[in-house]
């Protein structure tokens, strides 16, 4: 998944300096010393596109933690990179996952009103691509979990005009 992620975003911003610095089957609480401290604050990014809480809560955690996590990161974000803006991709659905999806929901309608309350926070809906009749479409690999590149297809042309505006 992060090398297609990668391959997108490439695409996305061809002549724009990017990171590429992705850890897979990351959870949220885990982007708190991995990528905040090791990676944000070295290279300060004006933007930071984070995909996480589909792990989290496949793991456990209820809607409230893992948007309790959120505020927690956005805060530290805040406080070390103050005029960095973190845009939040919404946690998908998927055939694999599919027990987990109303949480999921909440999580990514939480984040989304907290979102835009903030000129400084973003929420970027790819979900709502991904179904079909309320349902996960045709968009997976194998698994039912990992997406197909026509499932990052439809992330690619979401993503594209809105990056393409920064």
């Amino acid at each position: 998944m992060t090398r297609i992620l990668t391959r997108i975003l490439t695409r996305i911003l061809p002549k724009a300096t990017r990171i590429a610095e992705l850890i897979a089957a990351t959870l949220l609480a885990a982007i708190f010393v991995t990528f905040l401290l090791q990676i944000f604050t070295r290279y300060a990014p004006k933007k930071i596109v984070l995909y996480v809480g589909d792990n989290d809560v496949a793991r456990g955690k209820s809607a409230d933690a893992v948007f309790s996590d959120y505020l927690k990161l956005v805060a530290m974000i805040r406080q070390d990179l103050p005029e960095a803006e973190l845009h939040f991709i919404s946690v998908k659905p998927s055939k694999a996952r599919w027990d987990y999806w109303p949480a999921m929901v909440e999580v990514n309608r939480r984040v989304a009103d907290h979102a835009a309350t903030d000129p400084q926070l973003g929420y970027l809906d790819l979900a709502s691509p991904l179904l079909v009749e309320g349902q996960p479409g045709p968009f997976y690999i194998f698994d039912g979990l990992h997406l197909n590149a026509a499932g990052y297809e439809h992330w690619r042309k979401v993503m594209a005009p809105i990056i393409a505006k920064w």
